[in-house]
């Protein structure tokens, strides 16, 4: 009787220490962090970054655009920005250093979240220019030389940069300092869309995202409306200009070249395959540009005149001798501010507007960016 009460209770400390370690067990499982699972935001056109969402949660990835390698992971909460898990910042003391940086804060009213820009004869805005001549906004100057302890001493938390970050020359200083820096290239992307839905970028970032996709999608309809309305111009284009000996012409997979698709335009360059310039010397650009009917985006020439002193040869062309040029200066500051590249990158429905009214022989009143050089 002693041997079988004995064995009972061994049994019953044996049922008691195995209920012990599997509620341990699923106690400590029940305390294991599990990975969040983000679901994907699709984007319509832009290649060099991704949105994903979890509740309030936003995780933002900037790709580079070399080899689509991960830049950036930014986790963006109600109340932080978590920047590549090294630095928390606030985004309230943001650094603009590229018109395009300046016009996605300003398409969505972003400024009171502003320091400063570089040098206000880049901005064309006139709030952010009345901002910085009332001292409400620095010029910070040039991102290769800044003055880190300037940046400190106004509580500068945020830096986009149109390079990568780890390549500036404050980039240590910077890193040891609680200011975030982020890789921004959306002029990297080859289509006019995929540059303005960078706009989304800013808008998730900055927890404007319903503001940022209303912009776009707006853009992307009024863009798509032109787009339908065009058929093929029998006008011959000729684009860009010499400089220092060679004329830099838009590739046929470029980002211009995709306006002059979209528009029907009749381009030389539209079976060559190169996404950037196409460095030429003037003799091959004579040869098969002499005759074309229209000239865009001669350099930074606002006459005529102007332009005939850049070069001499630049007469011989037939659009010159006719008067069809014609530059994106409708929009610019006298001392240089150019609104082309500040909202222009987030509306390229009114550059393609623009192309529309210039192959088709509608109004020259109605041109957003772009003037007919006299």
């Amino acid at each position: 009787m002693g041997a079988v009460h004995l064995q009972t209770m061994k049994h019953l400390i044996i049922a008691i220490l195995t209920l012990l370690l599997v509620g341990c067990f699923e106690s400590n499982q029940s305390n294991e962090v599990k990975p969040i699972e983000w679901k994907e935001i699709p984007l319509a056109y832009a290649k060099g970054f991704k949105v994903f969402e979890h509740d309030s949660l936003h995780m933002i990835q900037v790709l580079d655009p070399d080899n689509h390698q991960l830049l950036h992971e930014v986790i963006v909460s109600p109340t932080m920005i978590d920047i590549d898990n090294q630095k928390k910042v606030l985004g309230n003391g943001i650094v603009s250093f590229a018109s395009s940086h300046t016009g996605a804060m300003v398409l969505l009213d972003a400024l009171d979240r502003m320091k400063g820009v570089s040098y206000k004869k880049y901005v064309y805005n006139e709030k952010v220019r009345a901002l910085i001549d009332s001292g409400a906004f620095s010029e910070f100057g040039e991102l290769a030389q800044l003055n880190v302890e300037e940046l400190v001493n106004q509580e500068v938390d945020l830096l986009f940069s149109s390079s990568r970050v780890n390549e500036l020359k404050h980039h240590e200083v910077l890193n040891k300092s609680n200011i975030g820096m982020l890789s921004v290239f959306e002029w990297r992307e080859m289509h006019p869309l995929g540059r303005a839905e960078w706009i989304k970028f800013y808008g998730y970032l900055l927890r404007k995202s319903e503001k940022a996709n209303q912009i776009f999608e707006d853009s992307k309809k009024a863009y798509d409306l032109v787009k339908s309305e065009t058929k093929n111009s029998d006008k011959r284009v000729l684009m860009g200009n010499d400089y220092k000996g060679t004329w830099y012409m838009p590739g046929g997979n470029s980002f211009m070249a995709v306006f002059l698709k979209d528009v029907g335009a009749n381009y030389f360059w539209f079976n060559d395959s190169t996404t950037g310039s196409i460095p030429l010397n003037i003799e091959v650009v004579i040869e098969n540009h002499l005759d074309d009917e229209i000239w865009i985006n001669p350099g930074m020439a606002r006459t005529l005149e102007e332009l005939s002193m850049t070069n001499h040869q630049y007469t011989s062309f037939n659009a010159f001798q006719k008067g069809e040029v014609y530059n994106y200066i409708k929009r610019v500051r006298e001392d240089g501010g150019n609104d082309f590249w500040e909202a222009g990158i987030y509306q390229p429905h009114h550059i393609l507007k623009d192309y529309q009214i210039l192959f088709y022989n509608q109004s020259l009143k109605d041109l957003h960016f772009y003037q007919k050089l006299q």
